[in-house]
């Protein structure tokens, strides 16, 4: 099953622990034969300069991956990224979680 995750938060090098906890699902479904594709903030910092940069490039890397089609769609909380989901899925339908 493709799945693709839509999360504000995910580990990167440089901050192990943000968003530590949705690494771990995605690591317990992919011993279940899940292949994920990401498409998250890695970045924690803070500021608006920051903040509207990420959240931005956040949003075109995620609607640029609906050039592929995935079985399910999991957007990790309902703000923002649901928010992101609802706008995708006016133009595509994807079965969602």
């Amino acid at each position: 099953m493709r799945v693709l995750l839509i999360s504000n938060m995910y580990p990167s090098q440089h901050a192990p622990t943000f968003g530590i906890f949705v690494r771990n699902q995605v690591e317990q479904l992919q011993a279940e034969e899940m292949e994920f594709t990401v498409a998250a903030i890695r970045d924690p910092r803070t500021g608006k300069k920051n903040v509207l940069k990420k959240y931005l490039r956040w949003g075109l890397g995620t609607v640029s991956r609906f050039t592929t089609r995935y079985d399910l769609v999991h957007a990790h909380y309902a703000f923002p990224s649901g928010g992101l989901l609802a706008c995708i899925i006016v133009f595509e339908k994807y079965p969602t979680l």
